[in-house]
């Protein structure tokens, strides 16, 4: 019988979009990488954030945002003070926003009326909340709230009722929309729109039915990959990485994938796809996605990969034998030109 894994693909892609924003928080709780500039309705109140998180929040911000040089500053005149650009910072890195009194209820009216979806849900959440305190929630201080026709909940937990302080767990939306937007870019980075990017990577083979170089983001890549962020600590000015070893350019388009996506499926699809064009050995493939996501420092792709190399090997053997893993390889980076 041919060897099986269970994946569950939710969870995997929930894991991976926080491993992916508890790395940007430490991005910036170091002050690394940092290259935007919000402001509110008043020029003095600011916050200083990663202009590739900020994107992520919808279309709205995804064109406006990368269009602007490094060290921009972008104004969202809806905001009308410090307490709220402080909320959209809370929800861009970790999902989770904390509103209380007396500063919620002095911009609710502004914020209910907000064009940023995610912040106006969880304004109208503590309005709910505040409106009901002692009725619904009376003995509650924490319950799921699912919206409706939206896949994703969130989860308010009540930490003080006088004044009302309320903790709004939103991080599953948070991961849907963020990967909605990364999605999208992943494809702009196959079809080589360098205005979209502040890095690129490549491998020194020559394969010619690959990008020369694909596009990323030096945020993304620093946040998730632990053996390329001390290249970012050295030179935050670097244009682009060259690899070489058993790193091969598709292999390094599979990992962007991924690392865009956080979508298991998608990463399959991809795999077989390009099996069809390259080589009719899947397991191949995955070994060498593997050894370069070890060679990124991504752990979680680097043990997916090893799991479905498995599988694959494991299907071409009779059900006695058993899927030998090859030595773990893994190859080498260096600064390069675009």
């Amino acid at each position: 019988m041919a060897a099986a894994i269970k994946i569950d693909l939710k969870r995997t892609t929930r894991a991976h979009g926080e491993l992916l924003l508890e790395g940007a928080e430490k991005l910036l709780n170091e002050g690394l990488l940092l290259d935007c500039i919000v402001q509110g309705s008043c020029a003095s109140d600011s916050i200083k954030i990663h202009k590739i998180l900020l994107a992520t929040l919808g279309e709205q911000f995804l064109e406006a945002t990368l269009k602007c040089q490094s060290n921009a500053t972008i104004q969202i005149v809806e905001l009308p003070d410090q307490y709220c650009l402080d909320v959209l910072k809370s929800y861009l890195y970790t999902g989770i926003v904390e509103l209380a009194d007396p500063s919620a209820s002095k911009v609710l009216s502004s914020m209910l009326a907000c064009s940023i979806s995610e912040l106006k849900k969880a304004f109208v959440l503590f309005k709910t909340v505040s409106e009901s305190a002692n009725m619904v929630f009376k003995n509650s201080t924490k319950f799921s709230v699912k919206a409706k026709n939206h896949s994703t909940s969130s989860v308010i937990e009540i930490i003080c009722r006088e004044p009302l302080t309320c903790k709004i767990d939103m991080r599953e939306m948070r991961i849907e929309g963020m990967f909605s937007v990364l999605q999208t870019l992943w494809q702009r980075s196959l079809q080589s729109r360098k205005e979209n990017f502040d890095i690129f990577l490549g491998s020194e083979a020559d394969e010619s039915s690959f990008p020369p170089m694909f596009g990323a983001h030096k945020v993304i890549l620093a946040s998730i990959c632990e053996k390329l962020k001390p290249i970012f600590d050295r030179n935050q000015n670097v244009p682009a990485l060259k690899f070489a070893g058993i790193v091969t350019q598709r292999a390094i388009g599979a990992v962007i994938c991924y690392m865009y996506t956080g979508d298991v499926e998608q990463l399959i699809l991809h795999v077989k796809h390009v099996k069809n064009e390259e080589t009719r050995d899947e397991s191949k493939y995955y070994w060498e996605i593997a050894n370069t996501a070890r060679t990124f420092g991504l752990e979680s792709l680097e043990k997916l990969c090893k799991a479905l190399f498995k599988v694959e090997v494991t299907k071409k053997l009779v059900s006695s034998d058993e899927a030998v893993l090859p030595a773990d390889v893994e190859g080498t980076v260096k600064q390069g030109n675009v």
